[in-house]
């Protein structure tokens, strides 16, 4: 069984179809708001470090509660396999970095490079003159948008399978 749920994790990130592909991620809510819960898109999986990679813009809430709390819950459903799966996992949280930047060279080639290249942060209306794509700019670096600071990151969630 364990051979199937990660032959299914592996094919879920390269699969736009897949059920897999966007699990709900749970963290604490920072202050009195209570857990928190949304729908990412799984990245990367590599079944020898038993790793479930995400990225996100750096500005969002969930990357200060998971920088506070680190403890975080990943729920995949299939209605095809008719399965779910509830992994814990222990969340590291990287702003710099070899791994940022291998994830950024292979998100400004796609069509997600839009969402991290806005200077308002995430639930804010984005302006209709706010950058589309990134294949005009490929050679370009990571933007920031605070000092000292990259606004896109990448998040190895460590499962405890």
């Amino acid at each position: 069984m364990a051979a199937r749920l990660w032959r299914e994790l592996i094919r879920a990130p390269h699969d736009q179809h897949h059920d897999w592909r966007t699990p709900t991620l749970a963290t604490q809510g920072l202050g009195s708001s209570g857990p928190q819960a949304r729908t990412v898109v799984l990245r990367h999986v590599d079944v020898q470090l038993w790793s479930l990679s995400i990225y996100t813009d750096g500005r969002s809430p969930k990357c200060s509660e998971l920088v506070a709390q680190p403890m975080a819950q990943l729920t995949f459903w299939s209605k095809r396999l008719n399965w779910q799966l509830r992994v814990s996992a222990q969340a590291k949280v990287e702003f710099a970095g070899e791994s940022v930047n291998a994830a950024w060279e292979h998100v400004k080639q796609s069509r997600a490079c839009a969402d991290y290249l806005s200077s308002l942060p995430p639930g804010h209306i984005q302006p209709d003159q706010e950058p589309r794509c990134w294949s005009e700019r490929r050679n370009a670096t990571r933007p920031s948008h605070r000092k000292n600071e990259s606004f896109n990151f990448y998040i190895s969630c460590f499962s405890s399978l």
